[in-house]
């Protein structure tokens, strides 16, 4: 199976209105890779966070990635015992977005325990201080993210 040959995505012009890297107190940091540990530098991170708009409820924010396939999310503190946020990564060569989670440490979770126990930790931001956590996605490779199915 190959990857699709696509002639885009085109996010960082035609999204540019709905980049937002939130509001909130805690720092998410990170980099998509391909699965030769490349930066993927025309991706799309989306995160669905509790209270990421600055409102009650769930809210929805989005950042390209750089050159450097980085990107910077500032988020609330999560709730005890939730993640940091859910996310949808979209880049070239996927005919559909991924879905994935993202937690602030290893604890006890439907998705990290739908997740097989070697691979739990691709879903664990590492926390780099108090309001700073490191987390990089990866989209090929013994070290791919885990992605869930969305129905």
């Amino acid at each position: 199976m190959t990857s699709s040959q696509t002639i885009g995505p085109f996010f960082h012009n035609a999204l540019a209105w709905a980049f937002d890297p939130g509001a909130g107190t805690v720092e998410l940091v990170g980099r998509v890779l391909d699965g030769n540990d490349q930066p993927v530098s025309d991706a799309m991170v989306e995160l669905w966070a509790d209270g990421a708009t600055g409102r009650d409820g769930f809210g929805l924010l989005r950042q390209p990635t750089d050159e450097a396939g980085k990107f910077t999310f500032r988020l609330p503190t999560p709730s005890p015992g939730a993640p940091l946020a859910h996310v949808c990564v979209f880049a070239r060569g996927c005919f559909n977005q991924h879905f994935t989670a993202v937690f602030p440490h290893t604890m006890s979770h439907r998705l990290l325990d739908a997740a097989p126990a070697a691979r739990r930790s691709t879903l664990v931001a590492i926390k780099e201080s108090e309001t700073r956590y490191q987390w990089d996605l990866r989209l090929q490779g013994p070290s791919e993210t885990v992605f869930f199915e969305y129905e």
